[in-house]
């Protein structure tokens, strides 16, 4: 530990001209033309870059946050979002995990170094390209200096880091096929192109090892770097004065089984007092290590798990990549095609404490794809720390330096001062104020200054309770939201404020907003949906004020009356509506729940429920019809049988029938089965009850035998009922065919003779030749 302090000490010495520069990490554009700046003390979403790169990305900014330049790579665009002359055709690759960085010259304020990577170990490897900013009018040029090769093949990673002495520039890459660090020198006579070579560590020797990012700790002290597809982090000491990277502590195994497999680390980043390391792991998340004790052992039992995938959205659109240390000390995480970054609000904490947030900061229309701009590490060295930062609040101060301050100095900006290590100060009014603090180390005096915005305050007005009709009784139901801005906001300006609508506090404490408040559709378990609403500043979203109101979903009357009725003639007819309604109105003009009328056509029946403010309502419309007789076309008999006879009746109308064969029983079939020989009436009705009609029908059957012996009984041979067929003919043969008589169907029947004669005992034949066609044959015996 005796060593770890000297070395700090050293370098917060030496850091003073470089590491206390405020803006140049300010904005951040990168991904699906995303972008973010920390101008407003606050990350908040940029949409006007023209950027789209899958991995990685560059950008800088002058010391007071204004935009420069930015990269993916093989183009560069101007702070104009215009491509800068000469940028095209740069050898980087949008598809390399650190394909860019850029670095100030420290000779020469007007040029930067911005280095690029191929991808996967490609020939075009390591090369520099320098941007002079005095050229075309400000915007900047890439001067005669372009494409220049350092080394090739490289890995996909890079980083840079302050020299001990405070002003030369470290730029720290990883050949191929190699263990060899190699350290370049940027002072004020440029880049030198011989490295410090550093054979130390793993030997990548997959394409797949190239993957993966490589940090230095905002402190100088250590670097590590990712093998992503070897499952291997390894963490080591960095030299700021000479550039040697020595003593590493390998971390293997880094995969976590979840449910898809396993995964691979692919984003690194250190906290702002350089005590911890994070990684990212495309689904399995976010995990840190504590570096305190600088052995594998101890750096891997320290492993903790701050997070995993939200059980929301596809895996695949949500994975965590690139982590980004930013200038008010918290590192952001990509997540590929989602628009929020993720965020560690609290990195220097330990384990959970730590507070990774999911959706940390929403990006608007842009999109995070893998990659996240990366910076010189020593931007994060020293650096003020500002929260609260709405008029009213006390606006909390911390200076992020890693050594023992022997004395510090605050001037807020405002005419007032402290002399505490962490003040906190209230401002009187809005606006700008340059911060500076004046501090001792060690001996040695610094001072550093960041320019803050102090932010109106909101007030929120609640709008009443809302109270509207569940028009089809589904639960879902559709509402305007922001026809309420005017009551919650009260006169206070939209073009500052903005009016956000969260569906419960959850959503409110995670700022995942009612995306179409317009056009918002609720889904209700019960009747009242508790929706929460917030003020905020367009500018500075943590200066809010929030309230919450009710929408209470009130049940539509549900009618379940009949939608035609039938009007019997002559007779009136009695709509009814359903019963146990507050209000009833009927075309008619009548507003009881029953009506009667006299004539067909279209009426029409509101009924509504009194709710307070709000009447629910269902309409119905009713068609009054009436229907002519029917018409019985046809009856199919099937008899000649003893009980087993049917018959099927057709009627031609266009309502719907039951029938009955004897008047007191009715069936919605018209066939009936299983009927004895005789005689029937048929009777059909509408089911409104307005008609029925009415035919008599007989089944025939026959007598097996007769005994003509004038005994009065069976005497003659006749059909069963066959007086109610009378067009039928019948004839009567003996067992050859000869014709012995044709009967009458209104007649007693055969007697038994053949002109006059007695014919003798033996089998007859008969033939039936009904009205209808149908004709039947059948025999019978004579008996003496």
């Amino acid at each position: 530990m005796k060593n770890l302090r000297l070395s700090i000490t050293i370098i917060s010495i030496s850091f003073v001209q470089l590491c206390f520069s405020q803006g140049e990490a300010n904005n951040w554009y990168f991904g699906f033309q995303a972008g973010i700046t920390f101008n407003n003390g606050v990350p908040t979403a940029l949409t006007d870059g023209a950027m789209n790169t899958s991995e990685g990305c560059s950008v800088i900014s002058d010391s007071f946050g204004n935009l420069l330049f930015y990269s993916n790579g093989s183009e560069i665009w101007d702070r104009s979002h215009s491509p800068m002359q000469n940028s095209n055709g740069l050898l980087g690759s949008s598809s390399s995990t650190q394909n860019g960085i850029i670095v100030p010259h420290p000779g020469d304020s007007n040029l930067y170094f911005i280095f690029t990577l191929d991808q996967m170990a490609q020939p075009d490897g390591l090369r520099y390209h320098i941007v002079d900013m005095s050229l075309n009018n400000g915007l900047g040029a890439v001067n005669s200096f372009k494409n220049i090769l350092l080394h090739t093949p490289s890995l996909e990673k890079m980083t840079a880091v302050a020299h001990a002495n405070g002003n030369d520039i470290w730029l720290i890459a990883h050949k191929y096929a190699s263990n060899e660090f190699v350290s370049y020198l940027i002072d004020d006579n440029g880049i030198n192109s011989f490295p410090v070579t550093s054979a130390v560590g793993f030997v990548p020797s997959t394409t797949g090892s190239t993957v993966g990012s490589m940090k230095v700790s905002p402190d100088g002290s250590k670097i590590a770097i990712i093998y992503s597809w070897d499952n291997i982090i390894e963490v080591l000491d960095f030299d700021s004065n000479t550039g040697i990277i020595s003593n590493p502590v390998q971390i293997a195994n880094l995969y976590v089984t979840v449910p898809d497999g396993q995964e691979i680390a692919y984003g690194l980043e250190f906290s702002p007092n350089s005590r911890y390391l994070y990684f990212s792991s495309f689904i399995g998340g976010i995990f840190q290590y504590d570096l305190i004790n600088f052995t594998t052992f101890s750096i891997a039992a320290s492993k903790i798990e701050l997070s995993y995938d939200p059980p929301t959205s596809p895996i695949e659109t949500e994975e965590h990549c690139a982590l980004q240390l930013g200038p008010d000390g918290k590192i952001y995480v990509a997540h590929t095609g989602h628009n929020f970054l993720g965020v560690i609000n609290k990195p220097n904490e330990a384990g959970v404490a730590a507070d990774y947030q999911f959706d940390g900061v929403f990006l608007g229309s842009g999109r995070s794809i893998w990659g996240l701009p990366q910076f010189v590490s020593s931007f994060f060295f020293s650096s003020i720390l500002v929260e609260n930062i709405c008029l009213g609040e006390n606006t909390s101060f911390i200076l992020n330096f890693n050594d023992t301050i022997d004395s510090i100095s605050w001037d807020f900006g405002d005419g007032s001062s402290s002399n505490l290590e962490n003040p906190t100060h209230m401002y009187s009014s809005v606006g700008t104020y340059m911060v500076q603090v004046t501090f001792t180390s060690n001996g040695e005096v610094y001072t550093n200054d960041k320019e803050i915005r102090i932010f109106e305050q909101p007030t929120v007005f609640a709008p009443q309770d809302v109270s509207i009709c569940d028009i089809d009784g589904s639960g879902i139901y559709e509402f305007d939201l922001t026809q309420l801005n005017n009551t919650v906001l009260n006169g206070q300006p939209s073009s500052i404020f903005d009016v956000v609508y969260y569906e419960n506090i959850t959503d409110y404490n995670e700022r995942i907003a009612i995306p179409e408040p317009s056009n918002y559709t609720g889904i209700l378990d019960s009747g009242i949906q508790n929706i929460v609403v917030s003020v905020e500043h367009r500018e500075a979203q943590e200066c809010d004020a929030v309230t919450d109101f009710n929408i209470t979903v009130n049940e539509s009357p549900a009618l379940s009356m009949q939608e035609q009725w039938v009007l019997c003639e002559g007779v009136p007819l009695e709509l009814v509506a359903d019963f146990g309604y507050d209000n009833y109105q009927w075309s008619t003009g009548e507003t009881s729940q029953s009506i009667e009328v006299n004539s067909i056509g279209i009426y029409t029946i509101a009924v509504s429920n009194d709710y307070g403010m709000v009447q629910c309502e269902t309409v119905r419309e009713i068609e009054v019809v009436q229907f002519p007789e029917p018409v019985i076309t046809n009856i199919e008999i099937n008899d000649w049988t003893l009980n087993e006879n049917h018959i099927t009746i057709y009627v031609e109308g266009n309502q719907r029938y039951e029938y009955s064969i004897d008047g007191l029983n009715y069936q919605d079939s018209n066939r009936f089965e299983n009927l004895e020989s005789g005689d029937y009436t048929v009777f059909v009705r509408s089911l409104d009850g307005c008609s029925e009609i009415q035919r008599v029908i007989s089944l025939l059957f026959y007598p097996r035998f007769f005994t003509p012996n004038n005994d009065g009984f069976n005497d003659h041979w006749q059909l069963y009922h066959s007086f109610l067929e009378p067009e039928n003919k019948i004839y009567i043969f003996d067992r050859y065919g000869k014709l012995m008589k044709q009967i009458s169907p209104e007649g007693p029947g055969w007697d038994g003779t053949f002109n006059g004669n007695p014919v003798p005992s033996s089998d007859y034949w008969f033939r039936v030749e009904r009205s209808n066609g149908a004709v039947y044959n059948g025999h019978f015996t004579l008996k003496r």
